[in-house]
């Protein structure tokens, strides 16, 4: 009797002691909302725009408005302060496609800044789009 209390007693310790199973990761989901922020960018100037993002998913921004052959830095990422932390950057020109996308792996806030390089020789007006769930 005392071997077979024995070794249920061990079967149970085993069981609590072994890791857990990780959880499945969320599967990313399209794009369900855009949202548009328009600006004005002067020479060596910067703006932030923030937007929430309410579950994991897809994430693409698209900038439009500055004229044929100037180049800003695009930049997403977190807030910190009145600034935007980057996790992407890319120098981009306007265009019709994403010029940055990914995955937002958690829900939370997030940020999209403009930044002028040195092809900004004069004030120019922007417009991001972007597309997150």
């Amino acid at each position: 009797m005392r071997a077979v209390f024995a070794a249920v007693l061990a079967s149970l310790l085993a069981a609590s002691c072994s890791d857990p199973v990780a959880p499945a990761s969320p599967t990313p989901v399209a794009p369900t909302t855009t949202e548009r922020f328009s600006g004005r960018l002067d020479v060596g100037g910067s703006n932030v725009h923030a937007f929430t993002v309410s579950q994991v998913g897809r994430v693409q921004v698209t900038l439009a408005g500055p004229p044929a052959g100037v180049r800003v830095a695009l930049a997403i990422g977190t807030p910190l302060g009145a600034a935007c932390q980057p996790a992407s950057r890319v120098e981009a020109e306007s265009s019709q496609s994403p010029q940055l996308s990914g995955t937002a792996t958690t829900a939370g806030v997030y940020c999209v800044s403009v930044t002028a390089t040195g092809s900004v020789t004069e004030a120019v007006v922007y417009t991001v789009a972007i597309a997150h769930s």
